[in-house]
């Protein structure tokens, strides 16, 4: 009987839980989708606070770029972290929070000062939660594939300063910033594409050196020629690229070099990318195979980059060149 009477109050309990589910879950499903919803919304200029007409992407793209009026507007937005206006605290999170070209590395170090106030420890946090490194180049990347879009022409030096104030890790924004310079740029802007690949910036430099060439051709090599020892491995790929397209046996020893890239591991596997296309190009040019695979260890490549240097140095100038591939 006492049983009888539990399995009943069970029972009962049982059916609640099922009618508050019912009645709940459509309405978590709902809202997650108006999340997603938000979300996606938030992957447009205009959800940003900018839109697509060529002013609006100047905007964005001249926002990336790091300008003495920008710092002090920062300088003054920091300080103003813990005013003690309430208001006047929040206005300058705001501040920071859309800040395109915000200096991550400075709020980085200042959020480590021993005498920071806890509101202002706090609100760094917060704008470094919000507005990530990042975002900065979903910003390009936005910007870059509306001027594909749209056929925006003479924005290629406003493209390739924003390209240089933005550390571009993703191949995605990448490929988006020069596709929008391959679509758009004209005689008009080789002028810019030439002082793009001095920029400071490694992945401007890269993206100018493939602009130059794609607009000059053969007439673009004695300004390309420096990039060929460039520092980084990046820019020394596209310049080897474009020496192979021209059909210049002077991508040889770059590509060669290019066999040992390492990169950090935040971008992206690009140096596995560079090696493997840096071999499978040596090889189609020299009809030669050492036995190299770009994705071994360094000390397990060493021995095949050093047979390739010894080809370079004894066979490369009497080789015969495959640059059709054949």
């Amino acid at each position: 009987m006492i049983r009888s009477a539990y399995s009943s109050m069970l029972e009962k309990l049982l059916l609640l839980v099922l009618l508050v589910v019912a009645v709940l879950l459509p309405k978590a499903t709902a809202s997650g989708d108006e999340a997603n919803g938000d979300e996606a919304n938030g992957t447009t200029l205009e959800a940003l606070g900018y839109d697509h007409t060529r002013s609006g992407v100047e905007r964005c793209l001249s926002d990336l770029v790091w300008t003495p009026e920008r710092e002090a507007e920062f300088d003054q937005a920091l300080m103003q972290l813990d005013a003690e206006a309430f208001a006047t605290r929040d206005a300058a999170t705001a501040t920071l929070m859309r800040m395109a070209s915000l200096p991550h590395e400075r709020l980085s170090l200042e959020i480590k000062k021993a005498e920071l106030t806890i509101e202002k420890r706090r609100r760094i946090c917060q704008v470094l939660h919000y507005n990530t490194a990042t975002r900065r180049e979903f910003l390009l990347y936005l910007a870059a594939s509306a001027i594909s879009t749209e056929g925006y022409e003479g924005l290629t030096a406003v493209l390739l300063h924003a390209a240089n104030s933005v550390p571009v890790k993703q191949r995605s924004v990448w490929d988006a910033v020069r596709t929008a310079i391959d679509r758009t740029a004209t005689e008009n802007d080789v002028e810019a594409l030439r002082r793009g690949i001095s920029l400071p910036e490694a992945t401007a430099r890269a993206i100018a050196c493939e602009g130059l060439a794609a607009m000059k051709g053969a007439e673009a090599i004695p300004d390309l020629r420096p990039l060929l020892t460039d520092p980084d491995p990046r820019v020394r790929f596209h310049a080897a690229l474009a020496f192979y397209e021209l059909k210049s046996d002077e991508c040889l020893s770059a590509f060669i070099s290019l066999l040992d890239t390492t990169l950090p591991d935040d971008y992206q596997k690009h140096d596995t990318h560079i090696r493997f296309n840096s071999v499978n190009i040596l090889k189609k040019l020299t009809g030669q195979n050492f036995g190299y695979r770009a994705g071994h260890a360094p000390e397990v490549r060493r021995p095949f980059i050093e047979q390739w240097q010894t080809w370079l140095e004894k066979e490369a100038p009497a080789a015969k060149l495959h640059f059709d591939g054949a």
